[in-house]
């Protein structure tokens, strides 16, 4: 366990907690002690002493600490959960506490604005669960259930916030220059240091009370199409008469990893749960490798291999200005980058998102998934934790055979016909000006009843009929789609596009 803080540096600082004593290593004024790991426990004490001063923390609680990481879906507070209310009346738990890194996005911002709210423990208590991620919450409880150990969660994230904010600039550089190279090109025809001033006079830049905002108080309960254009209209008569430029100075390369992750870089913990992917839309082309950069930066911030257990991005259409025309390429993206990588792995949301907002109101299935994923490979419990996922893809005589990997005996289909899978053939489309034959791609029909399953087999029967050879096979491949494809484990299918192989 870690412990620091600052210090004049003229004395020793020295640390005492359940029966260790410590003495810190000192640098520039800041100390630090490393305690031996202990057993879980409650209401302990520590003290922290310097010549003659001391500082005496009490209502300590020793368990498993995970870090809260991502963009608004993680943020994503209980109190607009959908099932907030039911869960308030018996959430009591002194063992679930939650911690929120004050959002702060520059040098001072907690000096010019009210940041008492944030920056503090909480007990999972009636009055503190609106302040709590909802994702994280679930997660916790889960978490708690089965260990029956106290669980304490660090929310470091940020609504609307890119991969590229929550990693240094040197490891954005490696394969994110494009972003780097995007913010020198907004900012270079105005007087930044003039901008950066006025920005903190802005109202939009107090993050000290979560629930002050009225446009995010409205639009995270949820709001209907004709509602959301009259916001945007409204947006869009505020800006126009705005004297500050429109730059994303809240989202610019490394201010969260320079004024958040900073901070806590250290902290004892097992791991990091994530959901993020949402803003990921405007440079997908590079987010393969700074998603893997991001991860190793963290790694490298604690000097250890840090667990990453991750979201998939859910279905979803459209909100306000934001549009999941690119999430089908981000969710792949996710996938490929995480089979990459030791230690990081992605659970399904494929059941648990909302065609018209892009931040679905029942977190509960997420937060179950993540510690699921969590029991399974960071405490060895034996739990399912792996949705199915396609393996392959084969054509048997006139059959599809489509094979899942994952942690269940069986698939299941909820209903009578496979719902969100496209198939397609290649086709004679004519010969190019030197004559060399083309062919093109389209979709077939099939019929979606003629199935069957063999274990962890999806057969579709009589697919390649009526001069039909299919190619590829796609399922869920789509913005927003409703899936009713599991495995016997409860867990929903991951979406994918996939070649087919050759007739056998």
């Amino acid at each position: 366990m870690k412990v620091w803080g600052k210090c004049s540096g003229k004395e020793p600082v020295t640390v005492t907690f359940m029966g260790n004593s410590v003495t810190a290593d000192i640098e520039k004024n800041t100390w630090v002690a490393v305690l031996p790991p202990q057993e879980a426990a409650r209401n302990q004490k520590l003290m922290v002493r310097s010549g003659e001063e001391g500082i005496y923390l009490s209502d300590i609680h020793v368990g498993e600490v995970w870090i809260a990481g991502g963009q608004s879906n993680m943020e994503f507070y209980m109190r607009y959960d959908k099932d907030y209310k039911e869960v308030l009346e018996q959430c009591e738990n002194d063992d679930i506490r939650f911690y929120d890194v004050p959002e702060v996005c520059y040098e001072g911002q907690e000096q010019d604005f009210d940041y008492s709210r944030m920056g503090i423990w909480r007990t999972c208590t009636k009055e503190n669960l609106e302040y709590y991620s909802a994702v994280g919450y679930y997660f916790a409880r889960k978490v708690w259930k089965e260990l029956q150990v106290p669980v304490g969660i660090i929310g470091c994230n940020k609504g609307g916030s890119c991969t590229q904010t929550w990693m240094s600039k040197e490891a954005l550089s490696k394969h994110g220059q494009v972003w780097l190279d995007a913010f020198e090109e907004e900012i270079k025809e105005i007087d930044y240091p003039a901008y950066c001033e006025a920005m903190r006079k802005d109202p939009r830049m107090n993050m000290g009370d979560p629930f002050a905002d009225q446009f995010t108080e409205e639009t995270l309960y949820g709001i209907g199409a004709e509602r959301q254009r009259e916001l945007m209209e409204k947006m869009a008569e505020q800006q126009a008469g705005s004297s500050l430029p429109m730059i994303h100075y809240d989202n610019r390369p490394g201010c969260y990893y320079d004024h958040m992750l900073l901070k806590i870089g250290g902290v004892s913990t097992r791991g990091v749960i994530w959901y993020q992917g949402e803003s990921e839309v405007f440079h997908p082309e590079c987010y393969y490798h700074i998603f893997q950069d991001m991860i190793q930066c963290w790694r490298e911030l604690w000097g250890e291999k840090l667990p990453f257990h991750c979201v998939q991005l859910a279905p979803f259409q459209n909100w306000m200005d934001c549009y999941g025309t690119n999430f089908p390429v981000i969710r792949k993206i996710q996938e490929e980058a995480v089979q990459n990588m030791e230690k990081v792995h992605l659970i399904s949301s494929s059941d648990a998102g909302m065609r018209y907002d892009i931040h679905p109101k029942k977190k509960q299935p997420i937060g179950y998934r993540l510690a699921l994923s969590a029991l399974k490979y960071e405490y060895g419990k034996a739990v399912q934790a792996d949705a199915p996922r396609e393996i392959s893809v084969k054509a048997v005589g006139s059959d599809l055979h489509i094979e899942f990997a994952g942690d269940m005996e069986t698939l299941k289909v909820c209903g009578d016909e496979i719902k969100e899978l496209q198939l397609f053939a290649r086709g004679f489309a004519g010969v190019d000006s030197r004559g060399i034959p083309m062919t093109r791609e389209q979709e077939v029909s099939f019929d979606a009843k003629d199935f069957n399953i063999e274990g962890t087999t999806l057969i579709l029967r009589n697919a390649n009929v009526g001069g039909n050879r299919i190619s590829r096979v796609a399922f869920a491949w789509k913005d927003y789609y409703e899936v009713n494809l599991y495995g016997s484990n409860g867990l929903p299918a991951m979406p994918f596009d996939c070649e087919v192989k050759k007739n056998i």
